[in-house]
């Protein structure tokens, strides 16, 4: 198995949803999954 280079996924959402938890499942050490939000009123802020 050959070794990659960590991924970093930038990923706009309003709310965690099971497409964030299959992508989050996914990530390897070293790799980061960064959720996006627009304002502090979206339930994913903080």
């Amino acid at each position: 198995m050959s070794e990659r280079p960590p991924t970093s996924i930038l990923l706009p959402a309003t709310r965690w949803t099971d497409a964030c938890a299959e992508l989050a499942i996914q990530l390897e050490d070293g790799d980061e999954l960064l959720v996006v939000h627009d304002g502090p009123d979206d339930p994913v802020f903080g």
